[in-house]
């Protein structure tokens, strides 16, 4: 699944903004965070499941902000359905307005 998913960053044009040195920066933050499980390990489906989360709020974010919180250029640039983008949004709770003042 990871690997899928830095396939997809490095070949998708309209991700240019999220290189896979940044996916590769991502994904040791969120292995290295408080460990939830004995012994100081994270299981697997816990990393991923941390991982997957962060790479979706970040991909979202970075979309947003290049688009000055324009919801439908968002979705259309990132080959995202635009309910789909939304339902993202939703999800993460990403607040555009206060994503869009703090990235200014």
């Amino acid at each position: 699944m990871v690997e899928s998913m830095i396939q997809e960053v490095r070949s998708s044009d309209a991700m240019h903004a999220v290189e896979a040195d940044q996916l590769g920066k991502l994904m040791n933050e969120v292995l290295t965070e408080e460990r939830g499980v004995s012994e100081g390990c994270l299981t697997f489906r816990e990393a991923k499941r941390r991982l997957v989360r962060s790479f979706e709020r970040e991909f979202l974010a970075q979309a947003l902000v290049r688009t000055r919180g324009n919801i439908s250029k968002a979705a259309r640039d990132v080959q995202i359905d635009r309910r789909s983008f939304h339902r993202l949004i939703k999800k993460h709770d990403i607040n555009v307005e206060r994503l869009l003042s703090s990235a200014a």
